[in-house]
């Protein structure tokens, strides 16, 4: 049976990471010819191991050989074996490339496929009997390097010592001692008549390599005594047999209803292991993870699976094109606990959202009869991981073991066991080095087994797999054992307890019992037990760890799982704490770096949480408004603090609250499942649940590891990386119930041709409560004041303007006195100085009298539907001992005429808005009513809807007498548009 290299990836991940299954045809051949097969060059007779040239040629529908200019990506196989490399580039229509074959001594097939089309040849494939080379030559150097491919009739049970597990009876994997000569291994392979069948070559005076032999024994008693030969000479180091080795799950009914994934905060439900170790808390930092991904510099985080088989194309998992998939429950559940497709509403979630996953298939004989789910230990861990590596591989996935509690043996006592375990072990370690000579070194993740409670007590891990020894007998610090643990309610030791049948003495534990996953029957969906699984929630979490930090290393990713593991019963090692294993990557890193990219939640806008266009009030749903690609801007400051404000007060509600955007905004969403369901749903797994502890609060406090080291509230570690430039740390505990004024000024530093003014808050007494100077290159600022009582004083300093050293206007403490989270969006276009003696009342014999200036609406951006603030600024002189006079008021129009002032209505295109206001007889009218009934007052100031049909507006003194009027206190206005509540 062939290795299966299978990539299996998200959804989101798919169309980017399968460009090369693509082919094109750029043929200016006549277009009734297209692309039909593939002709393949090989020779008559290969050998298995030894490198021979392969040709492929394009072939059109009509014979054009070589077929236009055809170019694509042409992926190889072998009936019988692997082709190494198993994929090559054609341009021009033809490609020819050196090849490896590997498998058995017998004719294959070796087909070349690019989508739909394919061909194939024929070759005679040898097997070497003698390794290549001068007879003094290193024989670890000179071992050939090719993939060892399991064959199911090579394996029996019934051995003496062993019984009922699969061994071979005639594989051997050997590894030469240090300084073996070419001339003595050949001695020895030929005096035992083997037949190379794989090989990883050595490197000299770093690690030996390995050969995978065939030998002509038929039984478990001869290969025996191959064995004992083999290791009383000199030039051996390493000698043992294969055995097949199975997954280590246990068989639990699978009634296929993935109804209870439902998430609580008290864990429970079919996803209480993600609960548990804390993967919802963990998950805040995916708009951290989002962004470092959009930047492009990275690509995810890629898991390697060896495992029985995977399903292609399922609903809730990933997408195949190009390989034949192999059905198999058990390593579809596994890559469905490691990363099932994220937050799509259905099924279940995987650990590590944007995962990119490969599966590496390694069942014997297709799974089928004695092998099923069976997989030799050669073909997986040595040559398989060897030659199935990837460069930016991750984290490798492990959940294998020897079971050897099923075959009725204690593996603590059983010397032959241990034996076949130990020396297994050493050949990995040298495949490991050798990896890593040319690849960055990846953590393993491997299951403890379930052999405890199976008749011979408590088991140890230790000899469950090659992995497990290699790491807790041999001291690999790249592998992790993990155990499995099952929920425990109400019990203490971090309410998780030791599954009864998980192998003891790994390195950590996780939740192994009632495991959700996915799989390829007709239920999609399967609950599992077994360490297998706990092994892939530590998969799934390294994973995550490695996108979180790109740089972490290894070393680092094992010190943070280990050392955030809590407290287990039933004498289970600590269970992992997935988001304390993020969050303490500041500790061995040093700095602040992930504390910050969890608090840095900002949508891009300077309000943080923006649910407005401010100019037109429809929803703003956009989550990357500076296009830095994704969440947060790189800066922890007041617009991080709003988002988090506007989420807590979503969550708690602790005053009646209208914040700004509809009811189901997309901003509501507080916990990002998709959905804005107010203060019960929004409260489970909150996002801004900055300490772990699953709820958003301002008291309760939790420990948080890494950068703060000790207990902290939601708000204390978001002040722990706070920086901006307005506002300090220690402000934000009193501007937890607070609100917004988002001021543009924009236009008015266009229309005023300032550079910079000063703008001032005084609390409703008058007391100057904080300042703050806006230029012209910044024109925006959102202002956050706490919810007062008697509300606050907005005043700007207008340095230079209007003929005076300082002209200011401010807004009566009523127009900001909101409810917290409410926002007001408020522009300034312009002050302007007016004089008091126009007006547009009827003036009669008023000979002094002015006409009050149209207002242009259009050339300062408003237009009917807005609100603006009309403000009436300073004082004029009114004669006769009427001194500091401040009415005001206004009427819109739909043209800037107006009429004489010996006119009643002066303005022929008034049109009405606001509240009616009766004015006085002019003075010089004798008594004849003056009023206009589509005229408004504004005193001191007026909030008001342009009308349909406007586009002027007249703004005068409401006065009986014009002439004797004079400005003596700066007396102008001052148009703002404005959204708020109430005026939207």
């Amino acid at each position: 049976m062939n290795i299966r290299f299978i990539p299996i990836m998200v959804l989101a991940v798919a169309a980017a990471c399968l460009p090369f299954i693509s082919c094109s045809d750029n043929s200016t051949e006549p277009e009734a010819e297209i692309l039909k097969s593939f002709s393949l060059e090989v020779p008559d007779t290969v050998t298995a191991g030894e490198s021979f040239t392969l040709s492929v040629t394009a072939v059109g529908s009509e014979g054009t050989r070589p077929f236009g200019s055809f170019a694509g990506i042409i992926i190889l196989a072998a009936s019988g074996g692997t082709v190494t490399p198993d994929s090559l580039e054609m341009t021009g229509g033809s490609v020819s490339g050196q090849v490896v074959l590997s498998g058995s001594s017998a004719s294959q097939t070796i087909t070349a496929t690019c989508g739909s089309v394919t061909g194939s040849a024929v070759v005679n494939a040898e097997l070497m009997s003698i390794l290549e080379g001068g007879s003094d030559d290193s024989a670890n150097e000179a071992i050939p390097g090719f993939a060892f491919i399991a064959d199911g009739d090579d394996y029996s049970d019934g051995h003496p010592s062993l019984g009922s597990m699969y061994v071979s009876h005639n594989i051997l994997m050997i590894s030469f001692a240090p300084g073996t000569t070419v001339g003595e291994a050949n001695t020895l392979l030929i005096g035992a008549e083997a037949k190379i069948v794989g090989g990883i070559t050595g490197v000299d005076g770093v690690a030996q390599g390995i050969l995978f032999l065939e030998l002509p024994t038929t039984t478990h008693t001869e290969l025996n005594a191959v064995v004992a030969s083999f290791e009383s000479d000199p030039a051996v180091e390493t000698v043992v047999q294969d055995l097949l080795m199975g997954t280590n799950a246990t068989s639990r009914p699978n009634d296929g209803d993935p109804s209870t994934w439902t998430w609580e905060s008290t864990p429970g439900g079919a996803n209480w292991g993600l609960e548990r170790i804390r993967v919802p808390q963990m998950w805040n930092f995916e708009g951290a993870v989002t962004k470092i991904l959009n930047t492009q510099e990275f690509a995810p985080s890629t898991v390697l699976i060896v495992d029985t088989g995977f399903s292609r194309n399922h609903p809730d998992g990933w997408t195949s094109n190009f390989v034949p998939e192999v059905f198999d429950p058990h390593g579809t559940h596994v890559s469905g606990i490691i990363g099932a497709t994220f937050d799509n509403g259905k099924g279940i979630d995987g650990i590590c959202p944007h995962v990119f996953m490969m599966g590496m298939s390694v069942e014997v004989d297709g799974g089928s009869g004695p092998y099923i789910d069976r997989m030799s230990a050669g073909q997986a861990i040595i040559s398989g991981i060897f030659w199935g590596r990837a460069v930016y591989v991750d984290v490798i996935n492990l959940s294998l073991g020897y079971n050897w509690a099923d075959a009725g043996i204690d593996s603590d006592t059983d010397v032959m066991a241990q034996s076949i375990v130990m020396k297994q072990a050493a050949l990995m370690v040298d495949m490991l080095y050798l990896w890593y000579l040319s690849y960055r070194s990846q953590i393993i993740v491997c299951s403890a087994g379930n052999d405890s409670g199976r008749g011979f007590g408590d088991q140890d891990a230790m000899y469950n797999s090659p992995m497990c020894y290699a790491a807790l007998g041999m001291g690999i610090e790249t592998i992790l054992v993990v155990e499995a643990v099952m929920d425990s309610p109400g019990t203490g030791d971090g309410d998780v307890t030791r599954y009864p049948g998980s192998s003891v003495g790994g390195h950590v534990s996780a939740p192994g019992f009632s495991v959700w996953g996915l799989t390829n029957e007709p239920s999609l969906y399967r609950g599992g037990d077994g360490t297998s699984y706990a092994a892939a929630m530590v998969s799934g979490l390294a994973a995550y760890l490695r996108q979180v930090e790109p740089y972490i290393a290894w070393d680092d990713i094992k010190e943070v799982i280990l050392a955030n593991a809590l407290s287990a019963g039933g004498g289970a090692q600590p269970r992992i704490d997935a988001w304390a294993s993020v969050i303490d990557i500041d500790r061995v890193r040093g700095g602040t770096t992930i504390l910050e990219r969890m608090c840095d939640i900002d949508d891009g806008t300077l309000d943080g949480n923006q649910r407005l266009f401010y100019a037109d009030g429809t929803d703003y749903e956009e989550e990357d408004a500076d296009a830095d690609g994704g969440v947060g801007d790189g800066s922890i400051d007041m617009s991080d603090f709003r988002r988090w404000r506007d989420w807590y007060l979503i969550v708690t509600a602790p005053t009646e609250i209208d914040l700004d955007g509809s009811a189901s905004h997309s901003k509501k969403d507080v916990n990002g499942n998709g959905l804005a369901e107010g203060p019960v749903g929004e409260s489970v797994y909150p996002r801004g649940d900055f300490n772990g502890d699953g709820t958003l609060d301002v008291s309760a406090t939790s420990y948080v590891p890494g950068a703060i080291g000790g207990d902290a509230t939601d708000l204390e570690v978001l002040m722990e990386v706070f920086d901006d430039p307005d506002r300090g740390a220690g402000e934000l505990s009193g501007l937890v119930e607070s609100y917004d004024i988002t001021l543009d000024l924009t236009t008015f530093f266009i229309e005023s041709s300032l550079a910079s003014v000063t703008v001032r808050m005084w609390e409703g007494d008058g007391t100057p409560y904080w300042e703050l100077v806006m230029n012209d290159t910044d024109p925006v600022k959102v202002i956050t004041e706490p919810c007062d009582a008697e509300g606050y004083y907005l005043h700007l300093g207008l340095q230079g303007t209007m003929g005076a050293e300082w002209f200011e206007f401010g807004h009566d403490p009523s127009i900001f006195n909101m409810e917290p989270g409410e926002d007001v969006w408020l522009q300034p276009i312009g002050g302007e100085i007016l004089d008091p003696k126009a007006g547009f009342l009827l003036t009669c014999s008023d000979s002094g009298a002015l006409d009050a200036v149209p207002h242009d609406l259009a050339a300062h951006g408003i237009y009917p539907g807005d609100w603006i603030l009309i403000d009436q600024l300073g004082y004029y002189d009114g004669g006769g001992g009427y001194t500091n006079q401040n009415n005001m008021h206004g009427v819109f129009s739909t043209s800037d005429v107006l009429l004489g002032g010996d006119q009643l209505n002066r303005v022929p295109g008034a049109i009405d808005a606001g509240e009616d206001i009766d004015t006085n007889p002019t003075h010089n009218c004798g008594g004849e009513s003056t009023n206009i009934p589509e005229d408004f007052e504004i005193e001191p100031f007026i909030r008001i809807k342009v009308p349909q049909g406007a586009k002027y507006l007249f703004l005068a003194p409401n006065d009986t007498k014009y002439e004797d009027n004079y400005n003596n206190g700066g007396y102008g206005v001052q148009i703002s548009k404005i959204r708020m509540k109430g005026y939207r």
